[in-house]
Parts: structure tokens; C-alpha cells; sequence
């Protein structure tokens, strides 16, 4: 025969694993992710929006489940309670992953807007300093020819003018040259630029490098995981529900709720039915 003193110290381990876990959930998922919302892009906006709403229904549902004395509730609701904590962990992580994606996405997105921005100026410029090119050339074929004829019958002093003056127009030309040389090396820059971000945003971005599980930051690591707890999840406690009243003992398998008094017959009777245990007068099964 056993008694529950035992169950009791295990229970109160339990407990605080569970609760833990939650507190892990909450600092991995939540307060990671609501501090950077206000920085998020305003292209998920209203994203974003739906998914504070759930979170906020997430730490709702938590804070209940953290209130709950796990040992004296029955086996079938205690499961039931830790499968929605993993539920919830499991649909925080994967909101916490469409978030991580929608973001890398509004980000290449702002970034693809402002590339094409900065093309389409260097464009417009591009195309102001073609003109010049144009008109300059146009000017030193006239200057050109002028001093050819000038070189025939002309004066030293207006060759000489003529002279310094192709010889300016020329320098002008080299660097409008290169201006636009530089401008177009830059638009390539910016085509390419473009084309790699849509790309980018075109393909999911690999799983990131997943968090350390919850369980073994809680353990402490060391241990080899069960394969519940390689899946991250919590699992269901294996212990006995604690009595609100009497004491629990198992006698050939079987479990046994001993009370002492009268008076507690009918609190006992409920909770040997919620316990599925057979209830009993102390002494009568228990030694």
C-alpha cells in the first residue's frame, strides 16, 4: 500500500515544470515577437494586427491553464489540459514563423520600392545628361569645322581662341562621358540589385535554426529526451490525481480513497467518483 505524501512532493515537481513551460512559451514567442511590432514594415500592418489578437488569446488561455492545481483534477482533463498547452505552443510557433515571413517579405518589398526609386532617378538623370552629350557633340562638329577654316585663312590669335575652345568643349565631352558611364554602371547596379530581392522574395526562406527546445532548457539539457519531448512538447504528468479530501492509496492495483470521518462521506464520494477510486473507511484497506 501507498499513500499520496509522495504523490503530493512529485505533484508540487510537476507543477512547476508545467508552469515553467509556460513561462518559456511566453518568453520565447510572445515578448520576442511583440518587441519588435512597432518596427515592423507598414506593409503588415494589418497582418500583424490579426496575429496580436491571437497572441493575446494565446496569454488568455495561458494565464487559465496556469491557475490550475494539475494534481487534484482527473487523468482524462489533466491530459486534455496539457494537450492544449502544446496546442497553443504549436500554434504560437507557427504564427511566430508567418510573422518571421511576412516581414522578410514587406522587407524585400520596401527594398525592391526604394531600388526602383533610386533607378528610376538615376534614369531621368541619365537621360537629362544624354542630351547634354548630344548638344556638345553637335557643338564641337560646328567648332570643329569652324576652326578648320580658320586654319586655312585665319588669324594666330582666333586660331589660338578656337583651339582653346575645342580643346574645352573636348574636356567637357570626356567627363559628360563619364559621368553617364557612371551612371549607367550604377542602373546595372540597381537592375541586378532588383532582380536578386525578387528572387528573394519569391522563394519561403528556410526554417530558421530552431529555438532550444523548451523542455531542455528546462531539464537543463544532459538527458537524452524522450521522443515526446523531441517534438518540444510537454508531457502528460504519470502520477496520481490528489484527493481534495482523504487520503489515495492503491491496494492490488486498484485505488482506494480512505476517509477518516462522517462528515466527509459525501465530498468523498464525489471525488472517489471523479478519482475512479473505491471509497473507503481508513483502516478498512490501507492497513
Amino acid at each position: 500500500m501507498e499513500d499520496n505524501q509522495n504523490d503530493r512532493v512529485s505533484w508540487r515537481k510537476e507543477e512547476k515544470t508545467i508552469n515553467d513551460y509556460i513561462d518559456r512559451i511566453r518568453e520565447n514567442f510572445f515578448e520576442e515577437n511583440e518587441k519588435g511590432w512597432n518596427k515592423l514594415p507598414k506593409l503588415v500592418g494589418r497582418f500583424i494586427l490579426t496575429k496580436q489578437q491571437k497572441f493575446s488569446e494565446y496569454r488568455d488561455d495561458l494565464d487559465k491553464l496556469q491557475k490550475i492545481k494539475y494534481g487534484y483534477i482527473n487523468k482524462a482533463e489533466l491530459k486534455e489540459k496539457i494537450q492544449q498547452i502544446n496546442k497553443i505552443r504549436s500554434a504560437v510557433e507557427k504564427d511566430s514563423s508567418e510573422i518571421h515571413e511576412e516581414t522578410r517579405k514587406a522587407d524585400l518589398q520596401e527594398k525592391i520600392e526604394e531600388n526602383k526609386k533610386k533607378k528610376e532617378e538615376l534614369e531621368a538623370e541619365l537621360g537629362g545628361k544624354r542630351q547634354i552629350l548630344q548638344k556638345t557633340e553637335e557643338t564641337i562638329k560646328i567648332q570643329f569645322d569652324s576652326l578648320k577654316k580658320l586654319e586655312k585663312k585665319g588669324e594666330e590669335k582666333e586660331k589660338n581662341e578656337a583651339r582653346k575652345k575645342t580643346e574645352g568643349l573636348n574636356t567637357a565631352l570626356n567627363k559628360i562621358q563619364n559621368e553617364i558611364s557612371s551612371l549607367e554602371n550604377q542602373i546595372k547596379k540597381f537592375t541586378a540589385e532588383e532582380k536578386e530581392l525578387t528572387e528573394q522574395l519569391k522563394k519561403p526562406v528556410k526554417e530558421p535554426p530552431k529555438r532550444e527546445s523548451v523542455l531542455s532548457v528546462l531539464r537543463g539539457g544532459g538527458k537524452k529526451p524522450s521522443q515526446p519531448e523531441q517534438e518540444n512538447e510537454l508531457p502528460v504528468p504519470q502520477l496520481r490525481p490528489l484527493p481534495s479530501v482523504g487520503d489515495l492509496y492503491i491496494h492490488n492495483e486498484r485505488d482506494y480513497l480512505a476517509i477518516s470521518n462522517w462528515e466527509d462521506y459525501d465530498d468523498g464520494k464525489s471525488e472517489a467518483e471523479r478519482l475512479r477510486a473505491k471509497l473507503c473507511a481508513k483502516g478498512e484497506n490501507n492497513g
